[in-house]
């Protein structure tokens, strides 16, 4: 239903007669537009943030992040009394 009103809107917008190759070739450059996109670049630094706890929180979340920190701390401390 979309596409049939997407059609009908294009022909009395522009006021043309119907088409059927008109649609294949908006298809044809929709999906161009979408290959030349280069997908985003992933910054590694940002999936190692630390926690902050400065931020505004819910209670939840701030227990949460406590747990993680605490967590982190312990792991830091076994890392470094194995090293």
């Amino acid at each position: 239903m979309h596409k049939l009103i997407r059609m009908i809107y294009g022909m009395l917008k522009n006021d043309t007669p119907y088409g059927p190759g008109v649609d294949q070739l908006n298809q044809q450059k929709t999906k161009s537009t979408e290959t030349d996109l280069e997908p985003m670049k992933e910054d590694p630094a940002r999936r190692f943030q630390s926690v902050s706890l400065n931020a505004p929180l819910s209670r939840l979340q701030k227990k949460k992040r406590q747990k993680s920190y605490e967590l982190q701390a312990t792991a830091g401390d076994a890392k470094s009394e194995s090293s």
